[in-house]
């Protein structure tokens, strides 16, 4: 589905945007890792993506998925 070029320009035009919505809730460090670990999923399973809307709708709800992903992880964590 994406070449790498293609790829490479989907994170740099998405990122800035992506880091942003993610700095929200969490500190830097972790913001940069949550982006950064969304492209990962996004690459590793871009045979099975269906995009029903558009890259940036499907990203956000990505980079949130794994927000929250991260917070239920945090908190698992925390109670143990």
């Amino acid at each position: 589905m994406f070449t790498k070029s293609g790829f490479e320009k989907l994170f740099k035009e998405n990122y800035p945007r992506l880091f942003r919505i993610v700095r929200a809730y969490f500190n830097n460090d972790i913001s940069d890792e949550i982006v950064c670990e969304t492209f990962v999923k996004i690459w590793d399973n871009q045979n099975r993506i269906q995009i029903k809307s558009s890259w940036e709708d499907y990203l956000t709800k990505a980079v949130t998925n794994t927000c929250i992903d991260y917070y239920r992880k945090e908190q698992t964590r925390k109670n143990y």
